[in-house]
């Protein structure tokens, strides 16, 4: 039989040289073609390889620049680190730490609690008002400073409870003891004599005597008005009559 393929085939002849293995380089296969050594087909491929890949690196440094990466990833783009000087936040920390200094004077004074009664019954919106302001700021309060937009969280909500403070001092204020009746203002000008009696009477049993009747004043007032005194204002009343105490047996 004669041979399958003539010269012009471009069957295996274009791949394998006389004997059926691969042509030497230079050695044409079967048909005449060049050996698949000779074969410049990929080379013109190369630079425009080379420039598909260079234009995918700069469109993807672009999108993460500009946090459009974070959508087709489906990953959040990691929160920038507010700079090492943060004016608005130093600020903010140190307004928060003024704003809780004076806040927590007032709980543990119950003398001023008595004047004040309404700032710090949460019945009152203003009042209520404030503590929740004031919750959020100490939540986002840290010891370290923040990624930018937790700066800035933390700065509007101290902003908010100055606001809310000044708003339920004076709506107190304005109220005074409006919301007790007539013998419940009585009980509270009886506490405000005995507490008296406790921070400057020299006797012990005096002291003694009159904390005792104004814890029971107290409770009354709780009962009768569903008011209630602030634990820091009670602590402090017990620690001034332990402190008085002591000092008189020395």
């Amino acid at each position: 039989m004669g041979r399958h393929w003539d010269e012009h085939d471009h069957g295996f002849g274009r791949w394998f040289g006389p004997g059926g293995g691969p042509g030497r380089r230079g050695d044409p296969g079967w048909g005449g073609d060049p050996g698949w050594y000779d074969t410049p087909g990929w080379w013109p491929v190369l630079p425009a390889a080379l420039l598909a890949l260079l234009t995918a690196v700069v469109v993807l440094a672009v999108l993460w620049r500009t946090g459009r990466l974070e959508g087709l990833l489906g990953r959040p783009r990691p929160e920038p680190i507010a700079p090492p000087t943060d004016p608005a936040w130093d600020d903010a920390v140190r307004r928060y730490r003024a704003l809780a200094g004076e806040y927590a004077a007032f709980e543990c004074d119950p003398r001023s609690v008595l004047d004040l009664p309404a700032l710090v019954d949460v019945r009152r919106p203003a009042t209520a008002r404030f503590v929740d302001a004031f919750a959020e700021s100490s939540a986002l309060l840290t010891d370290e400073r923040p990624a930018a937009s937790h700066a800035r969280e933390f700065v509007a909500a101290v902003e908010r409870a100055e606001r809310a403070w000044t708003a339920a001092v004076d709506s107190a204020r304005r109220r005074g003891t409006a919301d007790f009746g007539a013998e419940e203002r009585a009980l509270v000008d009886q506490v405000r004599a005995l507490l008296e009696v406790v921070a400057s009477s020299t006797f012990e049993a005096e002291r003694r005597l009159a904390f005792e009747q104004a814890r029971g004043r107290f409770a009354e007032l709780e009962r009768r008005t569903g008011w209630r005194l602030p634990a820091p204002a009670a602590v402090a009343i017990e620690d001034h009559v332990r402190g008085a105490l002591a000092a008189s047996t020395n």
